[in-house]
């Protein structure tokens, strides 16, 4: 098992405040995080009851599963029972909770967990109990934490950084892609500097800009692709079904299948047109101006 260095930072967990000796540091999510996705973006119209309920739960998933690794104690909490099965799913064997980090100068914070995979390489884990699942953000403070890890460890490597989403009986491990370490910088020097940052109008078309969202827009277009093919499996079986049962028409309680007689269609090759007489085609050519998109070509 890995040996960690400890944080000479203190956390006093009733105030939410680390201190390093008499200096009070800045947590990484109210600061860091903060400055690149402001909390009045994401729950501004949320009232306070609803954020005090989910924050209060959200405190007692973390409690049980910091409970359930350092003492063993088993709750009921079916989260705790999505965790064990992402847990034994994964691999992932756990070597801290609530493992302070700091680059003992401004900045300080808890990693929620601190893993080893299969391989005995390290992971960075976080917990998230709210209903958005927000990656980009977790990607960021997840990227920082690992930063200051390796500050704090020298010779031990991250080798991912995941979320650990759990709402319910609904959970999700998802590895995220770390930010890049420019990216980083300038996160840092917008806060130290306090201006505004904007990703998209900083780095343009850096590739690290679409790293943030790459795996989820893969993720999507594979989901899209197998309900496509899903849809088209089920459209040609029923369509096979009515027409050897001769039925034209199904109504159900939500959808209403209707069988579509085969037809001929007439079409007109523009293009022998344009090849044979050009004169003609250019008469009657009309122009129009076709929106911008974007194509996506996801690697296998």
């Amino acid at each position: 098992m890995i040996e960690l260095r400890q944080s000479p930072v203190v956390f006093d967990e009733e105030a939410h405040r680390y201190w390093l000796g008499e200096k009070e540091l800045k947590g990484i999510t109210s600061t860091l995080v903060n400055r690149v996705f402001p909390f009045e973006k994401d729950y501004g119209n949320v009232d306070e009851e609803t954020l005090r309920r989910a924050a209060d739960r959200g405190h007692a998933v973390h409690a049980a599963i910091q409970r359930f690794e350092d003492e063993g104690e088993f709750s009921d909490i079916t989260e705790l029972e999505e965790y064990a099965t992402i847990k034994e799913r994964e691999g992932l064997q756990h070597v801290a909770s609530e493992y302070i980090v700091s680059d003992e100068k401004a900045y300080a914070s808890a990693i929620d967990l601190v893993m080893v995979d299969r391989m005995g390489e390290i992971v960075l884990a976080d917990i998230k109990t709210t209903y958005s699942r927000h990656y980009d953000k977790t990607a960021l403070q997840l990227s920082i934490y690992h930063r200051f890890f390796e500050m704090q460890n020298p010779g031990l490597k991250v080798s991912r950084i995941a979320m650990i989403w759990l709402r319910g009986e609904q959970s999700e491990f998802r590895e995220l892609h770390p930010w890049a370490e420019e990216a980083l910088d300038d996160v840092f020097r917008a806060e130290a500097n306090d201006t505004p940052f904007d990703i998209t109008s900083t780095y343009g078309d850096l590739p690290a800009v679409f790293a943030q969202v790459e795996d989820e827009v893969a993720r999507l277009e594979e989901q899209a692709a197998q309900v496509k093919a899903r849809q088209e499996e089920l459209r040609k079986g029923l369509y096979a079904l009515m027409e050897k049962a001769d039925v034209k028409k199904f109504t159900g309680s939500r959808v209403t299948l209707t069988r579509v007689l085969p037809t001929e269609s007439t079409t007109f090759d523009s293009k022998a047109l344009k090849e044979e007489h050009p004169e003609i085609w250019a008469k009657y050519v009309k122009k129009t101006t076709k929106a911008g998109s974007l194509r996506v070509t996801v690697k296998k």
